[in-house]
């Protein structure tokens, strides 16, 4: 939602409230963001993604017993 002011000889007036259905911008953002980290086909992760997750097991630290 969006608000503007309305105004008459510099005075507000009014304002006027604009709301936008972004549900589908947001689906098609996520839409692109999974597909930038998994293959189209398989659902399987890709190699970018997979190289992150070897970077945090790399970070992690050891397991103790």
């Amino acid at each position: 939602m969006s608000i503007h002011a309305v105004r008459d000889s510099g005075r507000v007036t009014h304002y006027v409230g604009v709301f936008t259905d972004i549900t589908r911008r947001k689906q098609d953002e996520d839409r692109l963001l999974y597909l930038a980290h998994h293959d189209p086909l398989t659902g399987l992760a890709n190699r970018p993604l997979l190289e992150r997750m070897g970077q945090a097991f790399r970070r992690a630290p050891p397991k103790r017993s």
